[in-house]
């Protein structure tokens, strides 16, 4: 687990986690947390409604680990809004080929797991801290950019991604999100054997981060802080956690 820092972006809170995954078969720590702040509240979403999109997803017995990323006081999950859809766009500038049909696969996993309804919306060339991107009265889609260490350098070293998402004034639900890939070394990931199952298990586990999940220690899961060969899907904790995660009521503006 890495050191946690506060860092100055805008007025927002946003939670973010850090991950390296396997190139070949060789192992490297996933990074920590990231906590930084910044001020805004986002009006209810156009197409929020009054009740659940889909039914909760069952808790799947007591096996398996997770941990949360930010809690309420009642102990309840910080979460995204199980009535409206969570939109996705994507910066696929510097994306190697083929990975649009990549990220809209680890986006379907974490829909099954969670119950929430993610839709991806298409393409952007918007970056996370473009002002376009946070104006408006609604919440912007969750971001997922193609990029590289020399324009994020939340990315240096064997960081091959990064996810986390912003909380609301109150700090009781998630807005948005934001994931980095680090295109050039998950390019090299994709040329190895297996590779492209492991660059999926990347974006979803960053993606598993956006929607809440911390990692945890037991090796079994996606969600544990060192990559591990053949681990490329959620365990029985990922997938307890996520179902927690996408679970409650409906937000209340």
């Amino acid at each position: 687990m890495g050191d946690h820092r506060e860092v100055e972006r805008r007025a927002w809170v946003v939670v973010t986690a850090v991950v390296v995954m396997l190139l070949g078969v060789s192992l490297a720590p996933w990074v920590g947390e990231r906590l930084s702040g910044g001020p805004g509240a986002f009006g209810r979403p156009s197409d929020a409604q009054a009740e659940r999109l889909v039914e909760e997803r069952a808790m799947r017995g007591d096996d398996g680990e997770f941990e949360l990323l930010l809690t309420r006081s009642d102990g309840s999950p910080v979460r995204y809004d199980p009535c409206a859809p969570l939109h996705v766009v994507v910066n696929d500038e510097a994306a190697p080929e083929g990975t649009d049909a990549l990220v809209q696969e680890a986006v379907d996993q974490v829909a099954e797991a969670t119950g929430l309804v993610i839709e991806v919306d298409g393409t952007t060339d918007l970056g996370p801290d473009d002002d376009e991107r946070w104006s408006g009265d609604h919440a912007p889609p969750v971001l997922v950019v193609w990029t590289d260490p020399e324009r994020e350098s939340d990315l240096d070293g064997d960081t091959t991604g990064v996810g986390g998402s912003v909380t609301s004034r109150d700090g009781e639900w998630f807005e948005t999100g934001t994931v980095l890939l680090d295109a050039p070394q998950l390019q090299d990931q994709l040329d190895t054997r297996g590779g492209r199952d492991g660059v999926r298990a990347v974006v979803m586990h960053e993606l598993a981060h956006v929607v809440g999940l911390d990692h945890v220690d037991d090796p079994v899961e996606l969600m544990y802080p060192q990559g591990r060969p053949g681990v490329t899907s959620f365990g029985p904790g990922d997938r307890r956690g996520l179902a927690l995660v996408g679970s409650g009521d409906c937000r209340t503006y």
